[in-house]
């Protein structure tokens, strides 16, 4: 068997710990001290320690961590924000502080740079570095002792190219624009000011360019190179548009440490005042992102006991491009590198939760930056992992579609709420017609009297309203009609169990109320039966309105006035009892015994709650207790009861729960719930999203439904007496579904049927730098292969995966996968854009619009049960070289078969009761699904490569 070591771990973090995004909480820091006007972030702070050359001394010494990368590389105000930084940083941060309190202060260098300074008229050296000690003489950093960052522009053998020390870009935002006409582009830089100055070099022409791209090279202060590539357009690919026009901009923004989160606040407010519009937006978009992404990062890192920290630097790109006749605003992730340390599994944890967040974050911030939908990789590729995906013309016929089901077939008070976002509008069906209005109280009715016209009218209602992308959703329901009783079973329970034991089914109430009453249990055998018992009695107009007589035995089977009611008072009963507090009835005991005359009355109003179609409904109820009229019985004082009456199998017979009902006063059951119908949900096994247009069929009854967009259905009512039922359902692309159900257990409602899609291979493809080739078999633009080809050269070691199900945006269906580096366990989601981002999908504005942030859970726990089980096969894989170091004789096949029952047996840890804990995220059925497919996957892929 494989040592569990850390490789173990490390695929118990790729599911237990991946799957489920830890909360984010509540970052505790100080409450900035007010800006002054021109203030920067550094004289802030040397305002804050009252410009005291010691307490800036003793801030950086004590206050700001140390790191240990090395040279300078966030700057003075990057590690202010970071509260750490390498000994260079902390230097030039010390000394900015300085310079803000007038004293004299130099660079320091040495084995670790540190500060020379003047201090209260002292010369002061101040060493930074992990050893303390005195630094070396003052010093000017050269090029070697910073990181650099070059920007290049162009392609081929045509390029500009601008370079500047990454220390001095955090409190500005470099920019790539075009001319008045688009046919030239260059580097530009907008500083703290808001103000963007004058081109940066020549302008390089674009017009006759196949493709224009910015590649950003970051070099750090020992020589390391890396290299980021960003397509600004191709000419390359048709179809593909070529964003060369006067308007688009892309601003880079280059940081490198932690961003707490009150420079967003800082920023928003420096940015009211600029005047280049597109400037401001792109800075608090970035700053919105930076900041929430590091806050969930540090939290995240604490939860898991791993230190992690900027050694690079990061590079966030927001642009603006005009796309025909709207401008559409993005954010670019480009490069995003944090060194983790800690165990094997908690970092991979680290790495993995925090890429999908800021994945998953960048869609929002663009809404709430431009106040206009956006669209992520991770928002399409979880819609349409789950179904829930559509083309805007799909989501047209699916709604027309409900429309036209509602007109044609739907009861009278039938919902059908339709939600995009935050906006639902609900459709109700008003007796032949439909109307529809925002679900809000107040907000007016219009009559739909075409579903083709109410479809168009109801979407371009919701774009309007509409702050964030994704699927429409509808949801249909049925809603009681005012008397429930009509068509309605009444089902009364029996014991803690809560077993079948009686129902009454009101089958027709003219020209007499008809029961039909069924018998689960015999109460005189007290024995359940085998069959039950089915009996129709009557209650004659006559008697319904003025019988001073009832009974609870079911014998009257004869529509003709008999003088006494069957489970009910009569309505003038009734009318007496509630004007006056008592009424004397009489009442028909067992063995149709006549009971002498007894006094009910009203003991207390109450409010049940019984179970509607599953639903919890509240009914108005009497309390009613009576004792014989020749004891002249008063009304018990409060907190007493009457003794009780018991007919002669003793069934006690004086003491009811009447409903309030003038019309028709029932008694209701102490435990018990009403059908009207069968209610219940079809969904997809994996994924849990509802099915559209699912056949149900009820064997017995003999009654069929069909489920709506959502999944739900309801079968028609059905007088055949309770039982266990085979129940069969069925929808396009899945196994058929038979399954047998008992309906005397009120716990099966309502319905939900889960259904297995047909297995038709492998949903993803794995894209690795060995298997390239496998990208000209898949359904992707040649455009969406090259930026593949170009990621995987870029890091060799990335896997792209890739849906082969269908990936729909607004429009029609797009491309869009994500890149893994099984490595540090990061994955970013990209689309055939080219961005690791999201982009928004219309024209502009300034909106304050806040949602809450929602994880696409159901694709990433499929996607963590995929990576758990790439890790749980390398723990196989390593098992069998061990083996081989001991056997040499050992087959490469019988190292395969190992590697896959190794990998297997780990898998096996997922069952277990350490992971059965409520609410774990791998009993997720998406986890458990990847989980199987990943394993199959490998233990295939393996196959092929070990091959003797």
């Amino acid at each position: 068997m494989a040592k569990p070591s850390p490789i173990r771990a490390v695929a118990v973090a790729a599911g237990l710990l991946m799957a489920l995004l830890l909360p984010l909480l509540a970052l505790r820091c100080n409450s900035p001290v007010p800006r002054r006007d021109g203030d920067d972030d550094v004289t802030l702070k040397a305002r804050e320690l009252q410009f005291d050359p010691e307490k800036c001394v003793a801030f950086v010494r004590d206050e700001v961590k140390l790191e240990t990368y090395q040279g300078f590389l966030r700057g003075p105000t990057g590690t202010l924000w970071a509260h750490a930084g390498s000994d260079a940083d902390r230097a030039a941060l010390l000394k900015a502080l300085l310079d803000r309190c007038g004293a004299e202060a130099e660079l320091a260098g040495g084995p670790a740079w540190g500060v020379r300074a003047k201090v209260n008229g002292k010369k002061t050296a101040i060493a930074l570095g992990a050893q303390g000690g005195e630094p070396g003489p003052a010093k000017v950093p050269g090029p070697s002792d910073s990181h650099v960052i070059k920007f290049r522009l162009g392609s081929g053998s045509t390029w500009i190219e601008h370079e500047q020390r990454v220390a001095d870009l955090a409190t500005g935002q470099m920019m790539v624009v075009f001319d008045a006409k688009g046919e030239s582009a260059g580097f530009t830089f907008v500083g703290a000011d808001g103000e963007r100055r004058a081109p940066m070099g020549a302008l390089l022409p674009v017009a006759g360019l196949k493709r224009l791209d910015l590649v950003i090279e970051c070099r750090s202060s020992t020589g390391a190179l890396t290299t980021r590539a960003r397509e600004i357009f191709t000419r390359e690919f048709e179809g593909t548009p070529v964003r060369a026009h006067a308007e688009n901009v892309h601003s880079i923004f280059v940081t490198a440490g932690w961003i707490p989160d009150y420079v967003r606040e800082r920023e928003i407010s420096r940015t009211k005042k600029y005047k280049d519009r597109v400037a401001a937006l792109h800075r608090r978009a970035a700053f919105a992102f930076l900041t929430r992404s590091d806050l969930f990062a540090r939290q995240l890192a604490e939860s898991l006991n791993v230190t992690a920290a900027f050694v690079s630097p990061r590079v966030t790109i927001v642009s603006s491009e005009r796309d025909e006749d709207r401008v559409v605003v993005s954010i670019d992730l480009r490069k995003n590198d944090v060194r983790c340390e800690g165990p094997d599994d908690a970092k991979v944890a680290f790495n993995s939760l925090r890429s999908l967040h800021d994945g998953s974050l960048e869609s929002q911030v663009i809404e709430e930056a431009t106040g206009a939908a956006a669209t992520s990789a991770n928002d399409l590729l979880a819609n349409a992992f789950t179904g829930a995906g559509a083309t805007l013309a799909e989501r047209q016929e699916k709604l027309e579609g409900a429309l036209r089901r509602m007109l044609a077939e739907s009861p009278d008070g039938s919902v059908l709420r339709v939600s995009s976002g935050e906006s639902t509008i609900a459709v109700r069906k008003r007796g032949s017609a439909l109307t529809a209005s925002r679900e809000a109280a107040g907000s007016p009715e219009t009559a739909i009297a075409d579903a083709e016209e109410g479809a168009a009218a109801i979407s371009s209602e919701l774009a309007a309203g509409r702050r964030t992308a994704g699927p429409l959703r509808l949801d249909y329901s049925e809603r009681e009609v005012d008397r429930w009783y009509k068509n309605a079973r009444l089902f009364y329970m029996w014991g803690a169990e809560s077993r079948l034991e009686f129902e009454k089914q009101f089958t027709a109430f003219e020209p007499a109320l008809e029961i039909v009453s069924i018998d689960y249990y015999d109460e005189l055998s007290q024995k359940w039966l085998d069959e039950p018992w089915r009996s129709t009695s009557y209650v004659a107009k006559e008697d319904l309105e003025k019988a001073d007589t009832f009974t609870t035995w079911h014998m009257n089977d004869s529509p003709q006035a008999v003088g006494y009611t069957i489970d009910m008072l009569s309505r003038s009963a009734f009318r007496e009892l509630k004007e006056k507090g008592s009424v004397v009835l009489k009442v028909i005991g067992a063995n149709e015994e006549r009971l002498e005359p007894i006094r009910f009355f009203l003991m207390e109003r109450q409010k049940r709650a019984i179970p509607v179609n599953s639903v919890a409904q509240t009914f108005d109820v009497l309390r009613i207790e009576g004792e014989y009229e020749s004891k002249n019985p008063k009304k018990p004082e409060k907190g007493k009861r009457f003794p009780g009456i018991k007919d002669a199998k003793g069934l006690f017979v004086s003491n009811q729960f009447v409903l309030d009902d003038p019309d028709y006063p029932i008694f209701v059951p102490w435990s018990g719930f009403i059908q009207s119908s069968v209610q219940g949900t079809v969904v997809d096994e994996a994924t849990g999203h509802g099915l559209d247009g699912a056949q149900v069929f009820l064997k017995g009854p003999d009654v069929t439904g069909v489920s709506w967009p959502g999944g739900t259905f309801t079968l028609p009512t059905f007088r055949t007496p309770f039982a266990e039922f085979e129940v069969r359902a069925e929808a396009d692309g899945y196994e058929p579904l038979v399954k047998r159900i008992d309906f005397r257990d009120s716990s099966v409602f309502p319905l939900r049927l889960a259904l297995k899609p047909v297995q038709q291979g492998d949903p993803f493809a794995f894209v690795t730098k060995e298997s390239l080739a496998t990208l000209a078999g898949l359904a992707l633009e040649e455009h969406s292969k090259s930026l593949i080809r170009s990621a995987i050269g870029e890091r060799p070691q990335l896997v792209a995966i890739v849906p082969r199900f269908a990936v729909a945006g607004d429009a029609g269906a797009v491309d869009a996968w994500m890149e893994l580096d099984p490595a540090t366990g990061e994955i970013y989601g990209r689309m055939q854009d080219g961005l690791y981002g999201a982009s928004s999908g219309a024209g502009w504005n300034i909106s304050n619009v806040q949602k809450p942030f929602k994880m696409q859970r159901k694709v990433i726990n499929y996607y963590f049960g995929r990576i758990a089980a790439w890790y749980l096969f390398a723990a196989g894989a390593l098992d069998s070289v061990e083996k081989a170091m001991g056997t040499p004789s050992i087959t490469l096949k019988e190292m395969h078969r190992n590697a896959a029952k190794v990998a297997r047996d780990l898998a096996k840890m997922y069952d277990s009761w350490v992971l059965k804990v409520p609410g774990n995220p791998v009993t997720d059925p998406s986890f458990l699904k990847g989980l199987k497919d990943g394993l199959d996957w490998a233990e295939k892929f393996y196959g092929e490569a070990w091959k003797d």
